[in-house]
């Protein structure tokens, strides 16, 4: 909304640069006169001529302005990808901190059960814990390099 604010300040000014520049030589042209008759008609002339020069200088400073705004929104509209793209990776490791803590959480507890049936001398049950636990880590890992 606010660009088409600033757009239609633009158009309103450049608009009344032809205005306030073709009223003079149509005032002119209507009572036409020569300098040799008329000396004090070069005020009239200068007046014309600044005018034009005012709507170039307008003309070009509304022209630098135009691209220094498409800029800017160019720049904010990347900055805001960049910041989704910031903002989708912290929430993908926040995911995996999550995940390695549920496995680190598993891992205490298997070295715990590991210990334990070492202790009893239960070395069939470390075997059948070691097979279940490779199986289970071969599920989680397949497809993935």
């Amino acid at each position: 909304m606010q660009i088409f604010r600033l757009a239609g300040r633009k158009w309103s000014r450049i608009c009344l640069m032809p205005v306030l520049f073709y009223m003079p030589v149509y005032g002119m042209i209507v009572w036409p006169v020569s300098i040799a008759e008329v000396p004090n008609i070069c005020g009239a002339l200068i007046c014309v001529f600044l005018l034009m020069g005012f709507y170039y200088v307008s003309l070009i400073i509304g022209i630098v302005q135009s691209r220094n705004e498409a800029e800017k929104i160019n720049a904010s509209a990347l900055m805001e990808k960049y910041t989704e793209g910031i903002l989708h990776e912290a929430r993908t490791v926040r995911n995996h901190q999550k995940l390695l803590a549920i496995q680190r959480h598993d891992l205490r507890h298997q070295y715990a059960l590991i210990k334990s049936l070492l202790d009893e001398g239960q070395y069939d049950g470390i075997y059948q814990l070691l097979e279940k636990s490779g199986q289970q880590l071969e599920s989680r890992c397949s497809g993935r390099v």
